[in-house]
Formats: C-alpha cells, sequence, structure tokens
C-alpha cells in the first residue's frame, strides 16, 4: 500500500510521527500533536503497525512508537542526528545533512581565535 492509498487520518498520524521533535514518540505525544484522544491515536497507531509502516517499542517509561524500515522506505525518508544533543529525527532522503554542531569555544576566524 503507498502512502498516497492510505486513509487519511493514517496519513495525518504518519505526518506528527515525522514531524516530531526525536523519531520516536509515545502515544500520548502523537495524540497531543494530532489534538486526538489518546484512544483513537492509539488504535491508529496500532493498525499502522500491523500495515508495516510502524514499529512499536516498549521502554520503561511506556510504549514508545516509530517508522519501520519499511515504513521509512516507503515514505522516502532516512535518520540524522540533529543538534548539539545529536537527536535522532527523520529527514527526506536527498536532502543535505544537518550541520555537524560546532565544539564550544572554537573561533571561525583566524583574527579572533588570536584573542
Amino acid at each position: 500500500m503507498e502512502y498516497r492509498d492510505l486513509p487519511e487520518a493514517w496519513r495525518q498520524v504518519l505526518g506528527a510521527v515525522l514531524g516530531g521533535a526525536v523519531a520516536w514518540q509515545a502515544p500520548e505525544e502523537v495524540a497531543e500533536a494530532l489534538n486526538w484522544g489518546v484512544e483513537a491515536t492509539t488504535d491508529h497507531l496500532a493498525a499502522l503497525d500491523a500495515a508495516g509502516w510502524l514499529e512499536v517499542w516498549e521502554r520503561p517509561a511506556g510504549p514508545a512508537v516509530t517508522l519501520s524500515a519499511l515504513g521509512a522506505a516507503r515514505l522516502g525518508v532516512h535518520l540524522v542526528e540533529v543538534g548539539p544533543d545529536q537527536r535522532p529525527c527523520w529527514s527526506p532522503i536527498g536532502e543535505p545533512e544537518p550541520p555537524a554542531p560546532r565544539a564550544r569555544g572554537v573561533c571561525r576566524d583566524a583574527r579572533a581565535a588570536l584573542l
């Protein structure tokens, strides 16, 4: 099943997973991003998991969802590390990689480094 053939609710859920601050999210975070109830969101997450689009990870803090390898391939995205904390996020394949964080106290300009 291709992305364009998915029900609208599934596309919205996948969009929320893709747009998260980190590559995996708790069902409650996905529900909050969509402004939906947790139960309805969980139903859609379970259906997407059964269809192979998502993976569910069990964590001590509770379950988290992320794209499966198949889902990422279907959507044309891959993981990149973003920001100084190098958090993994989804990014379209072919987009430039985010710049590596610069070390603190390092100057770009040689004259400034002499100071």
